[in-house]
């Protein structure tokens, strides 16, 4: 299913046949200022299958391994160029402790501490951010933070990191995003 923002493919979770949620989780207060970044540190993939696949995966796990009601990201970014809904807009994430009201989290499918996520990956996640902006799902002066500057993590991986440091809105300063 296509948005109006020009090649942005957003599978929702039918489409990668995930599990219904195990239980209820409190909704996100619209449109959120913040923005976390993570990596899976799962393999990658570069196909809708494979991506299908890792998505089930990190699912099963997230919910049998933490006990958690469902995937713990809002969204992730294949390497496929395409968005999968994890919660999606409107339901707090358990990405990372403390900040599951006040922020989305975008995962990108793999491990990027010696490698940079393909192109595709990252335009996803761009596109994703921009049409947040667009449904007002997300403030349009949001800031973008990475996973290890909140808590103690490899995740979204050093070169992930190092890209991100380039983009507009990454915030070098994790004080000004206050954990609830």
């Amino acid at each position: 299913r296509s948005s109006p923002n020009k090649g942005l493919h957003i599978l929702d979770r039918s489409e990668w046949l995930g599990e219904p949620p195990s239980g209820k989780y409190p909704h996100l207060k619209l449109p959120v200022s913040n923005i976390i970044i993570h990596h899976t540190a799962t393999e990658g993939c570069e196909q809708e299958d494979v991506c299908i696949y890792r998505m089930k995966t990190i699912q099963a796990f997230h919910m049998k391994s933490f006990g958690w009601v469902d995937i713990g990201y809002n969204f992730l970014v294949g390497g496929d160029g395409q968005i999968y809904v994890g919660r999606g807009w409107h339901i707090q994430g358990q990405h990372v402790n403390g900040y599951g009201a006040i922020s989305v989290s975008i995962a990108f499918i793999g491990t990027f501490v010696n490698m940079e996520p393909p192109a595709r990956q990252i335009e996803a996640a761009k596109r994703l951010m921009d049409e947040g902006v667009r449904l007002h799902r997300l403030q349009p002066d949001y800031h973008i933070y990475a996973h290890r500057q909140l808590s103690p993590t490899e995740s979204p991986g050093q070169k992930l990191f190092e890209l991100m440091q380039n983009w507009p809105r990454f915030t070098q300063d994790p004080t000004s995003l206050e954990s609830r």
